[in-house]
């Protein structure tokens, strides 16, 4: 009880829903996702992000050096005849929006620490038109020089770049059951995907949506109406390991729990990735009370990526429960 105490002072706003029951690369009916056309959507193309790791790109005067695998390395095995992205490049580890000139919004989970936010660099413009690779230019890469406003309940933290953008980040909104909406990012670290579709409903701090992802799309913006709702955080078991192949998890639309979203705006007037509250004594107290009991967090990712064995020698096991994409 303290512990939850303590996380609703800290956040001043309402805590996420419990730890749930799922994992994620799983698509819903049909495959409904289609490459990001700027043309289309002219604001997400501006401010949808990368989190690609340092080393998998370089630098050479006013070229970019993109370092790509593919989805069947990163996982492990192959991909079953007729997947959809068994020779697409994987470039990302997860995705990000950018909510202000020098800074973007992705899931907490994705950058733990200090560390992991050093060993990376933000990107915007990785994409394909007309199904070519979009060159990707060095004014488009990012150093993560900071994390801030980090709220755990809701799987999300702010990182600072290293220089202004120079590009203009989306108003924030809230989602209601029954919007339309839009979610984009980087699934399997591919190139930027799109795909429209409705909030199904709300649950705590944030929405469900059936929508097709994979590992990678952790962080990924939901958009209605030109406004920024949520932040992809959890989701279902993606792939699946048939015993010679992995396959995507197929579910018909509506079935199992979908994926789940985190607001960015909260009862009460409080945003994701503000400034937290001042420090005052009976909260100090609480935040260390908190930081000594043991962490239960929910399980988070938008896709099956928590089900994934980071030893890449043999296919990674399969899991059941929500996690992070």
């Amino acid at each position: 009880m303290l512990r939850r105490v303590s996380l609703l002072l800290f956040a001043g706003c309402a805590l996420a829903p419990a730890e749930g029951s799922r994992t994620e690369a799983v698509v819903y009916g049909t495959d409904d996702r289609a490459p990001l056309d700027p043309a289309v959507y002219p604001e997400i193309a501006q401010t949808l992000a990368a989190l690609v790791p340092a080393d998998r790109l370089s630098i050479e005067g006013d070229r970019v050096t993109l370092a790509a695998t593919t989805l069947a390395e990163r996982l492990g095995g192959p991909l079953c005849d007729g997947e959809r992205f068994a020779t697409e490049l994987s470039l990302s580890d997860c995705s990000a929006v950018l909510v202000a000139p020098d800074a973007v919004l992705t899931a907490a989970h994705c950058v733990p620490n200090d560390a992991a936010c050093e060993a990376l660099r933000v990107v915007f413009g990785y994409r394909r038109d007309a199904g070519t690779l979009t060159p990707v230019d060095p004014d488009q890469v990012f150093q993560c020089v900071a994390r801030e406003a980090e709220r755990l309940a809701l799987d999300q933290v702010r990182l600072r770049l290293g220089r202004d953008t120079g590009r203009t980040p989306l108003p924030l909104g809230r989602a209601r059951a029954g919007d339309a909406i839009t979610i984009a990012g980087h699934p399997a670290g591919a190139p930027a995907l799109v795909e429209e579709l409705t909030v199904d409903r709300r649950e705590g701090d944030g929405f469900v949506l059936y929508a097709d992802v994979e590992d990678g799309s952790s962080g990924s913006p939901v958009i209605r109406d030109g406004t920024l709702v949520g932040i992809l955080a959890a989701g279902e078991t993606d792939y699946e390991w048939t015993g010679d192949c992995f396959a995507s998890r197929r579910l018909s639309d509506g079935e199992g729990e979908g994926a789940w979203a985190s607001d960015v705006t909260h009862n009460g007037g409080c945003q994701a990735a503000g400034t937290p509250p001042p420090i005052t004594l009976p909260l100090a107290l609480l935040l260390l009370a908190m930081r000594a009991a043991p962490r239960q967090s929910r399980r988070r990712g938008a896709s099956a990526g928590c089900a994934r064995r980071r030893d890449r020698r043999e296919p990674r096991r399969q899991s059941s429960e929500r996690c992070r994409a």
